[in-house]
């Protein structure tokens, strides 16, 4: 388990000889976007393509503005680049990647379900 320093970090709780091992949704956050507890919020698989697909439409094509705007790391977010192509819903020109006209309709269906979802008090 992790706990705040006070200093907006994160530390070990305890002093185990072995430590456990937790997983990405397991890790406490203390920069404002903690959920419940404290717990760092899940997303789902459809909210990580959201985040993708708005930082290629909003931001930039560019891998380092999609980590960012996506906080993936770079193994991850290529599985995703690589499935997005293959739906055709993203295009790759010259290092940058590019919404198709699929694409934009499908941001746009997921921006509707989020606000349908959040409008219910569901997460998306």
């Amino acid at each position: 388990m992790l706990h705040d320093t006070g200093l907006g970090l994160c530390e070990p709780l305890g002093n185990r000889p072995y430590p456990e091992i937790h997983r990405v949704h397991d890790v406490r956050c203390f920069n404002n976007q903690s959920g419940e507890d404290g717990l760092k919020p899940y997303r789902s698989r459809l909210k990580i393509i959201l985040d993708i697909l708005t930082a290629i439409n909003e931001e930039s094509g560019k891998i380092s503005k999609i980590l960012l705007y996506a906080n993936l790391s770079y193994d991850r977010l290529m599985k995703y680049l690589k499935e997005l192509l293959e739906k055709e819903l993203i295009e790759e020109k010259m290092g940058e990647y590019k919404l198709t006209e699929k694409g934009y309709k499908f941001l746009e269906e997921l921006k509707r379900a989020e606000k349908l979802a959040e409008a219910f008090g569901f997460r998306f």
